[in-house]
């Protein structure tokens, strides 16, 4: 529904999955089920292995790209400690399951960031690509 009003729904489908689990009954209720675990491992297995084989490796060799590897180990870095470290330290009070700085910390430089973010990066990718005629 939200993706046909032109929303974003990858961010409706974030919300979702924390106001299930906000208040814990939804974990406590399927702590016992592996099922769901399982699947959704093979799921994101498969999607980083399909992801991995259609990469085009050999592009980044290519000079007029402008990829090297020193940039892109600094543009690694700089991820890692500015995408969602600071943000989970500040938005710590808000969100109830963290009980401190040690732990927003923690979050933020260990918390998932999954297959939502390369769908997101493909999405938009996909809406500026000139061959769609925008």
């Amino acid at each position: 529904m939200v993706g046909v009003l032109g929303a974003d729904d990858i961010l409706a489908c974030f919300i979702c999955g924390n106001s299930l689990t906000w208040q814990d009954f939804y974990r406590i209720e399927n702590e016992d089920e592996a099922f769901q675990d399982v699947i959704d491992d093979l799921l994101n297995t498969a999607t980083f292995i399909y992801i991995g084989a259609i990469m085009p490796w050999s592009s980044f060799g290519d000079a007029t790209l402008g990829l090297s590897a020193w940039r892109l180990v600094i543009m690694a870095v700089l991820i890692l400690l500015l995408r969602r470290p600071p943000w989970l330290m500040a938005m710590r009070c808000f969100i109830p399951s963290l009980d401190g700085w040690k732990e927003a910390a923690f979050a933020g430089w260990f918390g998932p960031i999954g297959v939502s973010a390369i769908c997101q990066s493909a999405i938009r990718l996909n809406f500026s690509s000139p061959s769609r005629g925008r």
